[in-house]
Formats: C-alpha cells, sequence, structure tokens
C-alpha cells in the first residue's frame, strides 16, 4: 500500500494547522464545556478515609454526609488537570457560598508533589491524598481529570472530565440538593 506523500512548506504547514484546530476545538469541547461524561463503575461516594495532604484523615462518607459535594480527581503531571483545577478554584469560593463543599483528590502521587501542586495552583480547598489509587479503583476511575458532583447521602449525581461552565453553576448545584 502506498501513501499519499505529503509535499514540504506550505501545504504542510497549512495541515498542520487544520489538525491543531481541530484538536484544539475536540479539547475545549470535551473539558471546558462541561461535555465529555463518563460512566462510573459505582454510583455512591465508597465508604472509606483518605488523608489530607497537610496529614488530616478524611472520612469519604462524612464528606457528603451533611452537604453536597464536588471532587475534583487531579495529578501533577497530567497537562489537562491544571485547567480543570483552576476551574475548580473559581468554584470552590461558588461552591462555599451556596452549601456545596469542594474537595480535590490526588491520583496516586507522593505528599511532596501534591504540596508542590497546592503551592503552584494556590489552592485552598482540602485536598486529599489516594496514593494507592484505591478510591479511583473504587469507583472505576482509569483516566482523569475526573469531576465528580455528589449529593447529600454520598449519591453520585455528576461525572465528568471538567466542571460544567459558569454561566450553569446555579443548576448544577441545584442538582446535587
Amino acid at each position: 500500500m502506498s501513501m499519499i506523500p505529503i509535499p514540504h512548506g506550505p501545504v504542510r504547514s497549512v495541515l498542520a494547522l487544520v489538525l491543531g484546530l481541530a484538536f484544539g476545538v475536540g479539547f475545549y469541547v470535551v473539558f471546558f464545556q462541561g461535555q465529555g461524561t463518563l460512566e462510573l463503575s459505582a454510583d455512591q461516594l465508597p465508604d472509606m478515609v483518605l488523608t489530607s495532604v497537610g496529614g488530616e484523615v478524611q472520612s469519604l462518607q462524612e464528606i457528603a454526609r451533611e452537604t453536597p459535594a464536588v471532587i475534583a480527581v487531579f495529578a501533577s503531571w497530567c497537562q489537562y488537570c491544571k485547567p480543570v483545577m483552576r476551574h475548580l478554584k473559581q468554584f470552590n469560593t461558588y461552591g462555599h457560598g451556596n452549601g456545596v463543599a469542594v474537595y480535590a483528590v490526588n491520583y496516586g502521587e507522593d505528599a511532596a508533589a501534591v504540596r508542590q501542586v497546592v503551592e503552584d495552583l494556590q489552592l485552598e480547598m482540602p485536598v486529599l491524598m489516594d496514593q494507592h489509587l484505591t478510591f479511583a479503583r473504587s469507583l472505576g476511575i482509569d483516566g482523569i481529570p475526573v469531576v465528580l458532583g455528589v449529593a447529600r447521602g454520598g449519591e453520585i449525581r455528576y461525572t465528568a472530565y471538567a466542571l460544567p461552565p459558569k454561566e450553569e453553576w446555579a443548576d448544577f448545584v441545584a442538582s446535587l440538593k
């Protein structure tokens, strides 16, 4: 089978630009428009404890026992996680003002790496560590970023690769109550 040769010069440059734009638009739609929902293997927050980057033990069941919660799963090496975490940082203020707890869960890294991300992104929400991926595996998460919307009582009502757009935050919060 012979391949069609792509000439050098302007044609190759235009082709590279078109492919780059197509990838960029697809990335924007999936990650920043709240689309790209995913299926998890569980519909309830698992009954387990994780340790925060500060060393406190946090029960996941307690997170959503009294208030809805948004939980983002991320890692420092994940290029798609940083914009999601910046968006989560903005949502943190909105969520707390509207009765929603906001947490971040690190995907399999040690405390030093997690502390560096917290410092670099100036995260103010509690950051929990899933060093052995027990949380991620219990939900069937095998790729990141993942954002979970959890109703009071622990029911997972939202799963996606990103938060919804800012214009939809009021409806998103209402769907968790």
